[in-house]
C-alpha cells in the first residue's frame, strides 16, 4: 500500500441523504463536520451500514464538497475494501448510518509510512535516508547524517578553530582556542560579572560619587523612554533643588514685572510698579489694601469715572464732589443724628413732638391732639365691649358658646344667600331632595347633578362624554398573571395556572416526612418557627467549608424577653415532660436519671456517680469537691489542695522505685524510696525523705 496520510476524527457519524448504488462513486450526507466543529479533510475511511453484517462496506473517500456535502471516491477500487460484507454489489438506502471508525487500513497506511524509514523486519533504519560522511561536504536537503559523522565533524572543527572576538579597544587579535582555553568575561568600572553552572550573569553596580554605575531616578520628577531620561512637565520641587543651583548657573536669574526687576530668591517689600501699561490688568488679581496715604494726591477727581456722590430725598438731589462733606442733620424733638468712629446713627429722640398717622409702637402720652392706628403694646381697652354676648376688654381671649366652647350661640336673621337651597358656589348642592342611594357628581364647573341609585349588580362608569352612569359590569379575561418568587406558570388569557417551583416543593405536610435538601457546597439549611427572627426556634444543619458534609447541627431559641428561662426547651415523651433546658442548664424530671447503655450514671441530687453505692463525689466541701467511699469521708479537694481524712490513709503509689530517683529542678513529687534532689530546694515546712 502507498505511504499516504489518512485522517481520523473522534466520534464522527452521519447519515446518507440519498441512495448509493453499487457502482456509485459519490455519497451525499447530512453533515461533514466532526463533533469538535472541525470540517472533515480527505483522504479518510468511512464505514457504511457499520451495524449490518450483510451490508457493511468500508470505503476510502478521496475528496469532498463541503457546500453540497458530497463525498467522492476517485475510482471503484476505493470501494468494497477489506472488512466489507462483500467485495462488490453493495448498495445503501437513504438514511443509512455512515460512521468513521478505526479500521485495518489506518494501520496499513501507518505501516507503509514507517516502512520508508525502517525496514519491513523493523531491525534497521533505511540507510538510504542517511548520508555518512565525516566532512559534511555534500549539500543534501533530503538526507540526514549519522551520529558518527556529526561527532567527527564537530571534533575536527573544535580542534581546528578558534573563537575570535573583539572589544572597544583590543590588544592584538583576541581569540580563544575552543579546544584548550576558557573564554573569560571581565567586568569594568560599574559592571560585575559572575558565573554559576551554565549561567553567566552580567550586572551593573550601583553608582557612587567615586564609581560609575547604575543610578535610579525618582518617577515623581523624571521619566525614562527608550533610554532617554527627561524631567517631567511637573518639574522638580523647590525643596529638591534648594541650594543646588546657583543663580549664576541659570540663563535667566532675574524676573521683571511692572518695571521691577528682582533676582530669583530676592524680595522687595515696597516695589515701585510702573502701571503705565496696566490698562487691562484685572482688578480681581490684586490683593491686599492700598491706604489713603498711599493714594493721596496721586489720583485726581477728573481721572475717575465717577468723581462725585449724589444725595437725594426723593424729590430733589445734590451732587457733592469726592473730598467734599455730606452733612446729616436732625430736627429737634423729631429726629436725632449722631456720628461716632465713622458711623452715623439716625433715630428718634426720647420725647417726640409730632402729629403721627399710622401704627405707633411704645408709650403715647400728651394733653392735646389725637392718636390713630394700632397700639402695639396696649394691655387693655379703656372701655370694654361685648362680643357675642361676652365682655372683652383686651386682657384675655374670648370663648364663645357654640363656637369654640360648649353652649348655644343666639343668632338672629338669615345668612346671606341661604334660602331653601345653598348654591354650589357657596358650598352647597343646589338640590332640594335626595333618595336613598343617590350619588352627587360634578356635571360641569360649579354644577352638581344627582344620579339615582342603580340596579343590583350594576357598576359606576364614565360615558364617552365624561358623565357618570350606572352600567352592567364588563367581563373578560384577566390581562395577565405573572408568577412570582417560588412559582411558575402564569399567562394572559383563558385558564391560568400557577405551580410551586420544584425547588420550593414541600414533599409532604401530612402523612409523610418534611424534607428540605440543598445539594450544594456550603449550602447550610435551616428551619425557623415562631413569630419573628427574635421570637423563634431555629434548627440548622451547617456544612463544611468546601464540602457537603453535615458537620454541625444547631438547635437555637431566640427571644427578646429579659424574663428568666424564656426561650427554654421542654422535652416530652408520651405527652409527659421528662427534661427541661433553660438558663440553669439541663433539668431531669423528678425520679428520672441519666443512663449509659442501661446503667444509671446520675443518682441523688448531690451525687455524680452512684452506680453500686460504693463511690460518691459531691460539691459538699466549700469551694471544692468532697469524696466518699461506702458513705465514709475520705478526702476534700479545694483550692488549698487535697486533704485526706484519717479514714483516707496516705498517698501511695504502686510502682517499683528505682534505686535512685531524681527530681528535676522545678518539679515536685511525693514518693517513697531513695531520692536525689537536684537544684535549689526551699522548704517552708517539714520535708520527710525515706
Amino acid at each position: 500500500m502507498a505511504a499516504q496520510k489518512t485522517n481520523l476524527y473522534n466520534a464522527f457519524e452521519t447519515t446518507l441523504t440519498a441512495t448509493a448504488g453499487a457502482s456509485d462513486l459519490t455519497f451525499t450526507v447530512n453533515s461533514v463536520t466532526a463533533p469538535t466543529a472541525v470540517t472533515l479533510v480527505a483522504p479518510f475511511y468511512l464505514v457504511l451500514n457499520p451495524d449490518s453484517s450483510t451490508n457493511r462496506e468500508v470505503v476510502l473517500i478521496t475528496s469532498l464538497n463541503t457546500g453540497t456535502k458530497t463525498l467522492t471516491c476517485d475510482n471503484i477500487n476505493k470501494r468494497f475494501l477489506d472488512g466489507s460484507a462483500a467485495n462488490s454489489g453493495l448498495s445503501h438506502a437513504s438514511g443509512s448510518t455512515v460512521r468513521m471508525s478505526p479500521v485495518e487500513q489506518h494501520i496499513e497506511d501507518l505501516n507503509a509510512r514507517v516502512d520508508t524509514i525502517i525496514n519491513e523486519d523493523g531491525t534497521a533504519v533505511n540507510t538510504t535516508l542517511f548520508l555518512d560522511e565525516d566532512d559534511m561536504s555534500t549539500d543534501s536537503a533530503t538526507k540526514g547524517v549519522t551520529q558518527q559523522s556529526v561527532k567527527a565533524y564537530v571534533d575536527s572543527q573544535v580542534t581546528a578553530q578558534d573563537l575570535d572576538f573583539s572589544g572597544d579597544s583590543d590588544t592584538g587579535t583576541p581569540s580563544v582556542d575552543l579546544d584548550s582555553q576558557t573564554f573569560e568575561i571581565a567586568g569594568g568600572e560599574g559592571i560585575d560579572t559572575s558565573g554559576s553552572g551554565q549561567t553567566l550573569t552580567i550586572a551593573g553596580e550601583d553608582a557612587t560619587t567615586s564609581n560609575k554605575g547604575i543610578a535610579s531616578f525618582s518617577s515623581d520628577n523624571f521619566s525614562v523612554s527608550s533610554g532617554a531620561v527627561t524631567i517631567k512637565d511637573s518639574g522638580v520641587s523647590n525643596d529638591e533643588l534648594a541650594g543646588s543651583i546657583a543663580n549664576a548657573k541659570l540663563a535667566n536669574s532675574t524676573v521683571s514685572y511692572g518695571g521691577i526687576s528682582l533676582a530669583l530668591g530676592a524680595s522687595d517689600s515696597t516695589p515701585a510698579f510702573d502701571l503705565t501699561d496696566a490698562t487691562n490688568y484685572p482688578t480681581s488679581s490684586l490683593s491686599g489694601t492700598i491706604t489713603n496715604a498711599q493714594l493721596a494726591g496721586s489720583i485726581a477727581n477728573s481721572k475717575l469715572a465717577n468723581s462725585s456722590i449724589t444725595v437725594s430725598d426723593g424729590s430733589s438731589s445734590t451732587a457733592t464732589a469726592l473730598g467734599g462733606t455730606i452733612t446729616f442733620s436732625g430736627t429737634s424733638n423729631e429726629v436725632e443724628v449722631a456720628e461716632s468712629s465713622g458711623t452715623i446713627t439716625i433715630g428718634l429722640p426720647a420725647s417726640i413732638t409730632a402729629n403721627v398717622t399710622g401704627n405707633v409702637t411704645g408709650n403715647v402720652s400728651g394733653s392735646s391732639g389725637s392718636t390713630t392706628g394700632n397700639a402695639a403694646t396696649a394691655t387693655a381697652l379703656a372701655t370694654a365691649r361685648n362680643i357675642g354676648g361676652v365682655s372683652f376688654d383686651g386682657t384675655g381671649n374670648i370663648d364663645l358658646p357654640g363656637v369654640n366652647s360648649a353652649g348655644n350661640q343666639n343668632t338672629s336673621g338669615t345668612a346671606a344667600d341661604l334660602s331653601a337651597t345653598l348654591d354650589e358656589t357657596k358650598g352647597g348642592t343646589g338640590l332640594t331632595s335626595f333618595t336613598t342611594g343617590d350619588v352627587v357628581y360634578a356635571s360641569g364647573s360649579n354644577t352638581l347633578a344627582k344620579l339615582g341609585i342603580g340596579s343590583e349588580g350594576e357598576v359606576l362608569s364614565v360615558s364617552s362624554g365624561g358623565v357618570v352612569e350606572w352600567t352592567a359590569p364588563t367581563t373578560g379575561d384577566i390581562t395577565g398573571v405573572t408568577a412570582g418568587t417560588g412559582l411558575s406558570g402564569g399567562g394572559d388569557s383563558g385558564t391560568v395556572s400557577l405551580a410551586v417551583e420544584t425547588s420550593q416543593n414541600i414533599t409532604a405536610l401530612t402523612g409523610g416526612d418534611l424534607t428540605i435538601y440543598e445539594d450544594a457546597n456550603n449550602a447550610d439549611v435551616s428551619v425557623k418557627m415562631g413569630t419573628s427572627a427574635t421570637e423563634s426556634l431555629t434548627i440548622e444543619v451547617l456544612n463544611g467549608g468546601s464540602n457537603k458534609t453535615a458537620e454541625q447541627i444547631n438547635f437555637t431559641t431566640a427571644t427578646a424577653s429579659a424574663t428568666a428561662n424564656h426561650g427554654k426547651m421542654v422535652f416530652s415523651v408520651d405527652e409527659t415532660a421528662i427534661a427541661t433546658i433553660d438558663d440553669g442548664g439541663i433539668d431531669l424530671a423528678s425520679g428520672l436519671e441519666f443512663s449509659v447503655n442501661g446503667t444509671a450514671i446520675g443518682g441523688s441530687a448531690t451525687a455524680l456517680i452512684d452506680g453500686d453505692s460504693d463511690f460518691t463525689l459531691t460539691d459538699g466541701v466549700a469551694s471544692g469537691i468532697h469524696y466518699e467511699l461506702d458513705d465514709t469521708d475520705m478526702a476534700n479537694w479545694n483550692n488549698a489542695g487535697i486533704a485526706l481524712t484519717t479514714n483516707g490513709g496516705i498517698f501511695q503509689h504502686n510502682q517499683t522505685q528505682a534505686a535512685t530517683y531524681t527530681v528535676a529542678s522545678g518539679v515536685g513529687a511525693v514518693l517513697a524510696g531513695p531520692i536525689t534532689i537536684t537544684g535549689t530546694v526551699t522548704n517552708a515546712g517539714t520535708m520527710v525523705v525515706l
